[in-house]
């Protein structure tokens, strides 16, 4: 049972993969030149690199935020005093 939940999880990381990689380059034939030289010929390491990507962008951008509240509602509290 986990050898084909591992199966599964891998064709949908290789869709994944595939599906980046063909929005940013456009061309099936860059796509695997791509894929060759950075990623092993396997589109699902690039989609893990792709999620990976994406959830620290993510903890980027709410970090940013926390931090710009953080020193909004400092400098409000000071000001009015409170």
């Amino acid at each position: 049972m986990e050898g084909l939940a591992f199966v599964v999880v891998e064709l949908i990381l290789a869709a994944i993969g595939w599906a980046c990689l063909l929005i940013r380059y456009g061309r099936i034939d860059r796509v695997q030149k791509i894929l060759d030289e950075k990623y092993a010929g396997s589109a699902a390491a690039a989609a893990r690199i792709f999620i990976l990507n994406v959830f620290a962008g993510t903890g980027a951008v709410v970090m940013i935020i926390a931090v710009i509240y953080v020193i909004v509602f400092w400098i409000i509290n000071s000001v009015t005093n409170k």
